[in-house]
């Protein structure tokens, strides 16, 4: 599945899986690395 999605696509994704991430560790504690 992911090899038929454009860079564009990819790169939407991508930021709201790190977005999705970022908010649940300040709502519920822990860290994160500086890649993040």
């Amino acid at each position: 599945m992911l090899k038929k999605i454009t860079n564009d696509e990819l790169n939407i994704l991508v930021k709201e899986a790190r977005t999705a991430l970022l908010e649940k560790i300040s709502r519920h504690g822990g860290h994160n690395g500086p890649n993040l």
